[in-house]
């Protein structure tokens, strides 16, 4: 497959590919010629499991001992790929997620009421309804005034942390965020024990 675009990126997509990569003990490289184009390459390993390795799993997800076991989040991603990494990382941590693909339908589902949930993952940067605006929205919403949100975003800026903060948002992390952190938040906060 050739495809060309005429550059002017930031290089986020390629950071964040190295580091999802990274975290599943893949690899990703570039390769890159003047005139000619670029071409990037990822290699990921291949485990298989046999029948007594996913029963053991299937016995583990049952258990109740994972760190996120049965909460329940909402996670905002625009990005569908980003969004199915996150949610298949925070459900092998115990957890029900939700995804929204962008701040209005989030804040839709809230009103809705059609979702029960303990936290919310924000993205901040999304078509339609950004992460700002919906963080605002959510704060007017009675029952939502406290629940904790947390940004998940590729901007890092100090501008950005603390629009997030005016927002209404709780806490601010970069992708690829890290599950540990997170896990240790949500202790602090009491979302979980």
């Amino acid at each position: 497959m050739r495809r060309t675009r005429g550059g002017g990126g930031m290089g986020v997509g390629f950071y964040l590919t190295h580091k999802y990569l990274e975290m599943m003990g893949g690899q990703f490289s570039l390769t890159s010629r003047q005139g000619e184009g670029t071409c990037s390459s990822i290699q990921l390993p291949l485990k298989l499991m046999g029948r007594a390795s996913a029963q053991a799993v299937s016995a583990d997800s049952a258990g109740g001992d994972l760190p996120l076991s049965n909460l329940r989040l909402l996670l905002v991603e625009d990005d569908p790929t980003v969004a199915k990494i996150n949610a298949i990382r925070l459900r092998k941590l115990g957890a029900h997620v939700v995804v929204a693909g962008n701040g209005q339908v989030a804040v839709e589902m809230l009103q809705d009421k059609s979702v029960d949930i303990a936290a919310i993952l924000m993205d901040l940067h999304m078509p339609v309804m950004d992460g700002f605006s919906a963080t605002r929205h959510i704060r007017d919403m009675v029952e939502y005034v406290k629940i904790p949100i947390v940004a998940v975003t590729a901007g890092s800026r100090l501008a950005e942390y603390a629009r997030a903060m005016a927002a209404g948002i709780d806490a601010f992390y970069s992708k690829p965020f890290e599950p540990n952190v997170l896990i240790q938040y949500f202790k602090a906060r009491g979302v979980i024990r």
